[in-house]
């Protein structure tokens, strides 16, 4: 089966790659930098969708392709909207080509303010979930969306706050926060890859979260670390941003696929000390 990426440069893209070429996918990749997998095949973000879809041919296309940078307006609508639309209309012409795009818990808003996106990034994300609604409904086009969470894992360069206590308490250098009291849900990338091809194989729903079955604060990751070693930290010495996540709120039009947590584990593995 092909398998066409938008965006299978990041981290959780090479990680899915990967495991997806391990199971015997055959894996394309659309990106603005070129996949360091073996045996991927490359075109890049700005070429004609038609063009690409004639000569991969895939199966299915999972969109993964984001702009986090809520300063540039041009190109959180070019990226996280406007593209996926350009694959859709094409994809009205080619509907047995299934769509699936990945989606941010962000976009589902804190509990106190249910389905209110967060930021900029976020909303561009739910708006997109309209469109994937009308093509399913009115269409013979195939759309899921799958919302992630938070994510870890192995040779995770992104500076992620886990990885980040973990590398400062092994520095033995002190960490300042905020107050460390807003809801994290953190899965394994790991986990998210083998999901993300389980859920490829269902037909009868579209609209999926992959989670932990536990959430943790940032306290509370903190202290996980110091039952194996020492780390200092500041609470409250840095602000939250101007609008924080701080209770997680699960929308219940979406399928919930928990995965086991491990961040103990991993922590424990990471931590040089111990």
């Amino acid at each position: 089966m092909n398998i066409l990426i938008y965006g299978a440069t990041g981290y959780i893209g090479n990680k899915l790659v990967e495991y997806l070429m391990a199971q015997g996918y055959c894996i394309g990749n659309v990106s603005r930098r070129i996949s360091p997998i073996a045996g991927v095949n490359n075109y890049l973000f700005d070429d004609d969708v038609e063009i690409i879809l004639s000569k991969f041919k895939p199966h299915k296309i999972i969109y993964m392709s984001a702009c986090f940078d809520n300063n540039n307006i041009a190109s959180i609508i070019d990226i996280n909207v406007k593209k996926p639309l350009e694959i859709l209309k094409v994809l009205e012409i080619n509907s047995d080509i299934e769509f699936i795009y990945i989606g941010s818990y962000w976009q589902f808003g804190n509990i106190d303010n249910k389905n209110i996106a967060i930021d900029l990034y976020s909303a561009s994300k739910k708006a997109i979930v309209p469109f994937l609604d009308f093509y399913n409904t009115y269409t013979k086009v195939l759309c899921k969306e799958i919302v992630l969470y938070g994510t870890y894992g192995e040779s995770d360069g992104r500076g992620k706050l886990l990885d980040y206590l973990i590398t400062m308490s092994n520095k033995c250098q002190k960490v300042a926060l905020t107050e460390g009291l807003q809801e994290l849900n953190l899965v394994n990338v790991d986990d998210i890859c083998v999901n993300i091809e389980k859920i490829m194989q269902i037909t009868k729903k579209n609209k999926f979260q992959i989670l932990s079955d536990s959430s943790y604060t940032p306290r509370e990751l903190v202290e996980i670390i110091r039952k194996y070693q020492p780390i200092e930290v500041s609470f409250g010495e840095l602000d939250y941003r101007s609008v924080e996540l701080m209770t997680l709120w699960m929308n219940s039009n979406y399928t919930q696929i928990y995965t086991e947590d491990n961040i103990e584990s991993y922590i424990k593995a990471k931590l040089t000390n111990v």
